[in-house]
């Protein structure tokens, strides 16, 4: 009868419906994507991409929030190459970009392009001084008007408290791997709390140890599977921010600051990145 079999095209239409949904909220269960909230995404995935860049200054964009979907969660960042301090950047040198954590595990990162600084954190030390780099010390600067920023590399390990001694204004970023280590670099920079969500109030300015600290402290055992894909562990993290020990660092300082940190004998070498006068305003 025509009926019939209309009513058993219905019960068959109707059962391929409730198929399709079973099959797609089970796989949405076994998704990567499912118990993972997009502030939590944020938390851990735009600070290790800004732990594994130290040429990069990254922050998590609080003007746009993570966003997440069923094929995705979206995490917007902020990003630009470090400059020598004081040097103002206008905001054509930062850039809005996005972190993609897909539902499929993997995570796609923003393209940053290698530059200078890229190469003095990852190639091999070759000498204390590139020639360049002699011949810019040798410069005479009494009104204090050279600034630049460089990359420092140590003899032996230091806490950052021991550098900050030799540099008034502190460091920039504290690494916390030997320079051309295999894998992912891991540092910190000084940053506000706002700039990496962290549990302070969000106009409080940290130290690089004392942010990494933090950070560490607040990844729990669940964010691993997420830290892997970024090249990073979560044990090696806890043991190197429970150690407090740097191996190099990033900073902007004074041509005459430079100049007494190269005589230094707990001073590796010493790259000058970029350089510049000093604002005004400073």
């Amino acid at each position: 009868m025509p009926w019939l079999k209309r009513r058993h095209s219905l019960v068959l239409a109707i059962a391929l419906v409730a198929t399709t949904v079973l099959a797609l909220g089970v796989g949405w269960m076994r998704s990567p994507l499912a118990g993972v909230s997009s502030e939590r995404a944020a938390f851990v995935l735009a600070n290790g991409l800004a732990a594994t860049h130290p040429d990069y200054r990254i922050r998590i964009d609080d003007a746009s929030e993570a966003r997440k979907s069923l094929q995705n969660v979206s995490v917007p960042v902020l990003l630009e190459p470090r400059a020598a301090y004081p040097l103002l950047r206008g905001q054509e040198a930062t850039r809005r970009e996005n972190i993609e954590f897909l539902r499929s595990g993997e995570v796609t990162q923003p393209l940053l392009r290698p530059w200078r600084l890229t190469g003095a954190i990852h190639e091999p030390v070759s000498s204390p001084f590139l020639r360049d780099d002699a011949d810019f010390l040798s410069l005479s600067d009494p009104q204090h008007q050279l600034r630049a920023l460089i990359v420092g590399w140590l003899s032996e390990p230091m806490t950052e408290e021991a550098v900050d001694l030799w540099l008034p204004k502190g460091i920039d970023v504290a690494i916390f791997t030997e320079r051309g280590s295999v894998g992912a670099p891991v540092s910190w920079d000084t940053h506000f709390c706002r700039d990496r969500n962290l549990p302070c109030p969000p106009d409080e300015l940290l130290g690089a140890s004392e942010g990494f600290r933090r950070w560490v402290a607040a990844l729990r055992d669940e964010d691993s599977p997420l830290l892997t894909k970024l090249g990073l562990d979560l044990t090696d993290l806890r043991n190197r921010a429970k150690n407090g020990m740097m191996y190099g660092f990033i900073a902007s300082a004074e041509l005459e600051e430079i100049k007494n940190l190269s005589h230094k004998g707990q001073v590796r070498s010493i790259q000058i990145i970029s350089a510049g006068l000093a604002d005004a305003r400073d």
